[in-house]
């Protein structure tokens, strides 16, 4: 039976609970540096040895998100595909973020999720998958991809409805990426970060009023910021509309 390489790191812990919890899944040649007698919880690091049923009883384990690390192992292959079943599956460069903008200013996005989080908190129970996919508001997720270490949901959004996602706090597990040009992202949860975006592209933003510039993206934007944020943002950027040079 093959079995596979592994390690546990983790920042502050208990180097006989990991130890037992792995020795628990089913590890075998578990080493590591056992702690001085003074010090119960430090660094601790372990290697181990696991075959493909003991792996998967480890990465289940809720204690071990983002601790585990198993060399080339198919990690992809313990996902339940079923719970994507509304999903188109993907390469990551088959997503256009573009695809919608000129027919209705649908913009793209894609959200990562560590693949070993997945399998710890969501992969055993759809019910739960999706209703953390609804909380997220990614429930417009079109499209999956998978590769060994991050499952990425892809979707589209309007403007008004892409600015309500960037203004929103985040689970730290969910890591998502705006596509406002094609050849440009923006990843941001703050109102301050989408300033500093919109003011570093402001030869983008021309004349608020003019209808000319309805379908820039950066003005769609900075439309939806005004119209919701208290801030100087408006004074600031009629001053510099008033600047510009006809």
């Amino acid at each position: 039976m093959k079995k596979y390489k592994g390690s546990l790191w983790a920042n502050e812990g208990n180097y006989d609970y990991f130890r037992t919890m792995l020795k628990k899944h089913g590890a075998s040649q578990i080493k590591g540096k056992e702690p001085e007698e003074e010090y119960e919880f430090y660094y601790v690091f372990l290697t181990f040895k696991a075959s493909i049923s003991a792996v998967r009883r480890i990465l289940l384990d809720l204690n071990s998100i983002d601790k585990i690390t198993i060399k080339n192992f198919p990690t992809s292959k313990l996902i339940d595909l079923s719970h994507f079943s509304n999903m188109k599956i993907i390469h990551h460069s088959e997503f256009n973020p573009m695809l919608h903008f000129s027919e209705d200013s649908r913009i793209g996005w894609h959200v990562s999720i560590d693949i070993y989080y997945y399998l710890a908190v969501y992969s055993q129970d759809k019910k739960k998958w999706n209703e953390a996919i609804q909380e997220s508001e990614y429930a417009s997720a079109e499209y999956i991809s998978m590769d060994e270490n991050i499952i990425r949901l892809y979707g589209y959004n309007t403007i008004p409805e892409l600015f309500s996602l960037l203004t929103k706090t985040k689970d730290l597990n969910w890591h998502p990426t705006y596509y406002i040009n094609k050849p440009e992202i923006l990843e941001t949860t703050s109102y301050a970060s989408l300033k500093t975006c919109l003011y570093a592209h402001k030869s983008h933003l021309c004349f608020i009023t003019s209808n000319e510039h309805h379908n820039n993206i950066y003005l769609q934007l900075l439309n939806e910021l005004k119209r919701t944020n208290t801030s100087d943002i408006h004074d600031q950027l009629e001053y510099h509309n008033q600047s510009m040079p006809l």
